[in-house]
């Protein structure tokens, strides 16, 4: 499995526009995905803004054919709307997963 690690800062008070724009993504985008596993959003407590994102996929392949679908491209451009400067990628493998 291929995990991609998002970091960012979103906009002041940006929690909220975010949210609805990843539940929009989740609807529109995540059925047609390739190999898209599933995410995960987090906040850290002590930079409210700053925001980790893990978005899991099958493998690096399926990601890296994610990436280049029109569709993820004009997500890419939204999300640059609300958040200050770039998105850092950060490309990993999932070593080990432990969920109860």
């Amino acid at each position: 499995m291929f995990g991609l690690v998002m970091r960012f800062t979103l906009k002041p008070n940006g929690w909220a526009a975010w949210e609805a724009f990843d539940r929009r993504w989740e609807t529109q985008q995540a059925p047609r995905a390739p190999g898209f596993k599933g995410s995960y959003i987090l906040r850290e407590q002590k930079a409210p803004d700053r925001c980790i994102m893990l978005v899991l996929f099958e493998s690096e392949a399926s990601a890296r054919q994610n990436s280049e679908r029109p569709e993820t491209q004009q997500w890419y451009q939204e999300a640059l709307q609300l958040v200050e400067g770039e998105i850092e990628f950060i490309d990993t493998d999932v070593a080990k997963s432990y969920l109860l």
